[in-house]
């Protein structure tokens, strides 16, 4: 099928332009955390000194300050609003796919009857073995496997002649950018007979795929999680506050008092309430962290244990969180099969932790599993011819995955994903010629910005990644943005005049909020990334 090389042009074209729109609002709102910290600076500097003095010489904050620290608040918790939309819809917006690695099993079928002898199925199935008018099981295994031979040798004879056909001699002389008919692979044809796979069928165990299910649940548990417990931040910053008595010291009295003072006439100064929000709230933050890292570092990584049930899975993830930019884990067993009895897993993870088979990593005799992928234009093409010649669709910016969901032709949606799974694991095994890809490291320089400088016109590059780079794609990876989230939410409901009951309830309402939309949503969008039917995702 052809490829409108204009509209891929455009398309290409009007991405980039969206990107630096992106890129540039993001810029902008970075500038917020700029703000919060100066608030939070002003506000400690000014009720240090007021609250140390023994003796009155410091008056208190006018009301013009107090103005100035709520509207800077209210226009950082609307950035914060517009930097949360960004972030849910760029994890919508993230491409993943679960490479199964497993390979059928050749079996042979001595039509040994299966049938329960308390159903009434035995006797139709008797019926059915025995009237072959005298022929002999023997005698139709054996008409089976000449069948089967006979149709690996026109498969054989097919794939000659399509190779004897090609023209290796202007290999080199054709262009990169758009996959051409003589070196695309047999499996982008969207025109592919039926009839073929069912004859493998009948010689070949079906590939299970409660696996690939198994782990796509896994990943969509992850996906929500984070290092901090945002139940315990607000209940810990709620005890500070209301039981140990913190919250008297927001009163305008000239020193550090702890007692109950809730029959004075005193009022809490605003601008005092503000430190003693963010002290608070950073100090509980400050102690799960650490207290997380320890457990991370010497305790559990559920991000390396994920990683880990790929392996044991027999499936890697490949992740595109941008058009040229994406991870990848790879879990290719190295055992071959992972479909096998609990004895023989277990065997298995024995005889890795004594080093008597391979490792696991990508590149044979490493361990490395985890990577940063700078794909190249031609892989990218790839990926969406794949996808254009399924839809018969020629608009590449406009694709969506949604009008498989919708179609009730199950066989289409199955041939689309077969396409991108050997798609895939051909690239991944250097199997594609145009379309290849190296390992290296990382320089100095781009491991101490967190950029890649190489381009990729030709050739993809898998950056080695020790630092589980993927969780960019996940809550996890972005903590740091989730917290300030909570932190100014909890400061713009103080601003608005609510105690610090309702400022930990309205915080603790929206966090959650956030969280349940993201499962509701990206369990749909797994769904549609993944081609995997959402019934099976929990």
């Amino acid at each position: 099928m052809e490829i409108n090389h204009t509209n891929l042009y455009s398309n290409s074209t009007n991405n980039e332009e969206k990107i630096k729109q992106v890129e540039l609002i993001k810029t902008v709102l970075h500038l917020k955390h700029g703000v919060i910290v100066e608030e939070m600076q002003i506000t400690h500097l000014i009720y240090a000194p007021y609250s140390g003095q023994t003796v009155l010489h410091i008056p208190l904050p006018n009301e013009r300050s107090e103005n100035i620290i709520k509207i800077l608040t209210i226009i950082s918790f609307a950035a914060k609003i517009i930097e949360m939309i960004s972030l849910m819809r760029h994890h919508r917006n993230v491409n993943i796919f679960f490479i199964d690695w497993e390979q059928p099993r050749k079996i042979i079928d001595y039509n040994i009857n299966r049938e329960s002898p308390h159903t009434s199925l035995k006797k139709s199935y008797l019926k059915e073995k025995y009237s072959y008018g005298g022929c002999k099981s023997s005698e139709r295994t054996g008409e089976k496997i000449q069948s089967r031979k006979n149709y690996i040798n026109k498969s054989q004879l097919r794939s000659n002649r399509r190779s004897s056909t090609a023209d290796d001699d202007d290999d080199d002389n054709r262009e990169c950018s758009l996959p051409s008919k003589e070196f695309c692979p047999s499996f982008i044809d969207i025109n592919t007979s039926s009839s073929d796979c069912d004859n493998l069928k009948l010689n070949y165990c079906s590939v299970s795929a409660w696996r690939t299910c198994f782990v796509a649940n896994q990943w969509l548990g992850i996906k929500t999680r984070r290092k901090t417990n945002i139940i315990f931040q607000i209940a810990a910053t709620l005890f500070i506050l209301e039981i140990v008595g913190v919250k008297f010291w927001a009163l305008a009295i000239p020193k550090w008092i702890l007692v109950n003072q809730s029959n004075s006439k005193t009022l809490e100064n605003f601008i005092f309430q503000y430190a003693i929000a963010t002290g608070t709230f950073i100090f509980v933050y400050s102690v799960q962290w650490f207290l997380y890292t320890l457990y991370e570092t010497y305790i559990k990584n559920c991000l390396q244990e994920f990683v880990d049930l790929c392996s044991v899975a027999n499936i890697s993830i490949f992740i595109l969180s941008h058009n040229y930019l994406g991870y990848y884990i790879h879990g290719r067993s190295v055992h071959g099969y992972s479909d096998k009895d609990l004895e023989s897993l277990i065997n298995d993870l024995e005889s890795e932790k004594n080093n008597q088979c391979a490792h696991r990593g990508l590149v044979p005799g490493t361990c490395e599993q985890m990577f940063v992928v700078s794909v190249s234009k031609t892989f990218r093409t790839f990926y969406d011819t794949i996808l254009i010649n399924a839809l018969n669709n020629r608009n590449v910016g406009k694709f969506t995955r949604r009008f498989l969901l919708n179609k009730n032709n199950w066989n289409e949606r199955w041939k689309t994903r077969s396409k991108l799974h050997e798609f895939f694991c051909s690239h991944l095994d250097h199997c594609l010629k145009h379309v290849d890809y190296t390992v290296q490291e990382k320089r100095f320089l781009e491991k101490l910005c967190d950029i890649e400088f190489t381009n990729t016109p030709e050739k993809s590059i898998f950056y080695i990644d020790k630092n589980y780079s993927f969780n960019q794609t996940i809550f996890y990876g972005n903590e740091w943005t989730l917290a300030t989230f909570e932190l100014i939410t909890f400061l713009f409901v103080l601003t608005l005049g609510g105690n610090w009951i309702i400022c930990a309830g309205a915080t603790l309402l929206m966090s959650k909020l956030i969280s349940c939309i993201a499962k509701i949503d990206q369990k749909k969008q797994l769904a549609a990334k993944t081609l995997i039917d959402k019934r099976f995702l929990i």
